[in-house]
């Protein structure tokens, strides 16, 4: 049998797909619904409960932002600020069965010209900075 190759990591937000966030919702609902069904005690079965009404908008709004992407930079934005959510929700659970870490990590850029665009500009920024400093030696 040939294994499943793994999926490829999430360096940006374009990277991101509507399946990501619908695989960490149903990791989360799984996360929230033992202590729901178990034989927790109430107030774990409350924190649990509020946990997942507390998220729920976190969720919604980032499948809302893949119903309504146009293309444009703004929404990619968009998409990496909500997967960002996504990602600090989850992350108590890195250690756990099922948890992606390869996907599921945060974003710092929209796309690989940006993350380009930002290496450019610090790399000039410190040359910048060296020759200033040179000058005054």
């Amino acid at each position: 049998m040939t294994p499943t190759p793994a999926a490829p990591t999430v360096q940006y937000a374009s990277d991101i797909t509507i399946a990501d966030v619908k695989a960490m919702r149903a990791f989360f609902d799984q996360q929230v619904e033992a202590p729901l069904i178990s034989q927790a005690g109430q107030t774990e079965r409350r924190f649990a409960r509020a946990l997942e009404r507390a998220a729920w908008p976190h969720f919604y709004a980032a499948e809302k932002v893949f119903d309504v992407d146009d293309g444009s930079a703004a929404m990619l934005m968009a998409r990496r600020q909500r997967w960002n959510e996504l990602c600090r929700i989850l992350e108590p659970w890195r250690d756990t069965e099922g948890y992606d870490p390869a996907r599921w990590r945060e974003v710092t850029f929209d796309d690989a010209q940006q993350a380009a665009d930002q290496a450019a500009y610090a790399a000039k920024q410190k040359a910048e900075s060296a020759a200033y400093y040179r000058d005054r030696l």
